[in-house]
């Protein structure tokens, strides 16, 4: 016989829980029944996909070619269609799913295929209404979805913040060492030898006293970045009050030269009558 397995998502594969009970039920099948399990197929799609499925595909193939039993678990592990069952069926493979004393006859089985479809329907009505009252309330799919509102933006900054309060006892000495040229190495094994630990209590080592100078060195860069961030947009502001005073200047000359010009030629006008 072959089996065939299914697990709806990723997690559930992970886990492997949902896997091993099919597979129980498959071995105590064959068991009673003295037959070997020859292949064996585990898929991890949902059983309403429309999407090509390979490890059935494969199933049914090798089902065929060695002319024996494709065996599930449950009817719904196989599918959550009555077109797939039907065209299951209609592939010419024998197939029995073990919670279905009756597999063979075709009305039974469209029956249960079908309640299963509505019973997948009824699933997924379901979690959308659950997720759409979810969303209602403010909640926001993805990994932050248990923080509170601001955590997200917060999240970051504050444990870099919390890291650089605990290096405080430490960082100045630290720093001074590594600017007096002490490698690392060097300057874990003079703290454990001056008897100094870290926050959680242990030894040091050349990796976390490379966390605190990079710690030390982000907190002084921080301070002068917003040093000259404050600069460049001041040096900005300048500019654009510049141009802009310039284009005024340039605005207010045009006007100028053009009212004299008008005067001029106004004037002429004047005279031309005059003599004529």
């Amino acid at each position: 016989m072959i089996a065939y397995l299914r697990v709806s998502t990723a997690r559930q594969g992970a886990s492997g829980l949902g896997l091993e009970a099919q597979r129980a039920a498959i071995k105590a099948y064959a068991e009673r029944k003295g037959e070997e399990i020859l292949e064996e197929h585990v898929e991890v799609e949902t059983g309403t996909s429309k999407r090509y499925r390979p490890a059935l595909a494969m199933a049914l193939k090798s089902a065929k070619r060695l002319g024996v039993t494709l065996v599930t678990a449950k009817l719904d592990r196989l599918a959550r269609s009555v077109a797939a069952v039907c065209a299951i069926q209609q592939s010419g493979v024998k197939f029995i799913a073990l919670d279905l004393p009756e597999t063979e006859n075709p009305l039974f089985l469209y029956v249960i295929a079908a309640l299963a479809e509505y019973e997948a329907r009824l699933i997924s009505e379901r979690t959308k209404a659950a997720l759409a009252a979810k969303r209602a309330r403010g909640w926001v799919p993805g990994k932050y979805s248990v923080w509170k509102p601001g955590h997200r933006e917060r999240g970051p900054f504050t444990r870099w913040a919390q890291a650089v309060a605990r290096d405080q006892d430490v960082a100045g000495y630290i720093g001074l060492l590594s600017e007096t040229g002490h490698t690392q190495q060097q300057i874990a094994v003079r703290l454990n030898e001056e008897g100094k630990v870290t926050t959680t209590g242990c030894q040091w080592c050349h990796q976390q006293v490379g966390r605190v100078l990079r710690r030390r060195r982000e907190t002084l860069q921080g301070v002068e970045g917003r040093i000259a961030q404050h600069r460049r947009a001041t040096k900005r502001l300048r500019v654009e009050r510049l141009r802009a005073n310039a284009e005024e200047k340039a605005q207010k000359a045009s006007i100028k030269y053009h009212e004299a010009k008008r005067a001029r030629l106004a004037q002429e006008e004047r005279d031309a009558r005059d003599q004529g």
